[in-house]
C-alpha cells in the first residue's frame, strides 16, 4: 500500500540481472542484495545498475479486497500515477 492510499503490486525481481529484490522497512525501500540496486515504494529506480523501475503487476479491488494478477506482468520504463488502483 503506498503512502496515498492506493495499491501497486510490483515484481521482486531486478531488472538488473533478475536477483530477488527484498522489501527493506527500515530504509523503505526495495535494495537488491546482489548488486546494490536500490528502488522505491513505487519501484522506480533509486540507485543503479538497475536500468528500469521494477515491473508491476495487474491489481483489482473486488468487494474490498485487494487482488493481484501475477500472470500479467507489465514491464515498465517509468512510474505513471495511472499504475496505482485507489479504493
Amino acid at each position: 500500500r503506498l503512502d496515498d492510499g492506493g495499491f501497486m503490486a510490483v515484481s521482486r525481481k531486478c531488472t538488473h540481472l533478475g536477483c530477488t529484490v527484498p522489501w527493506v522497512a527500515s530504509e523503505k525501500k526495495f535494495i537488491c542484495p546482489c548488486h546494490s540496486s536500490v528502488f522505491d515504494i513505487r519501484g522506480s529506480v533509486v540507485q543503479s545498475p538497475a536500468p528500469r523501475p521494477l515491473d508491476m503487476f495487474a491489481v483489482m479491488i473486488e468487494n474490498g479486497i485487494v487482488k493481484v494478477d501475477t500472470n500479467k506482468k507489465t514491464k515498465r520504463s517509468t512510474f505513471a500515477q495511472s499504475q496505482v488502483v485507489y479504493l
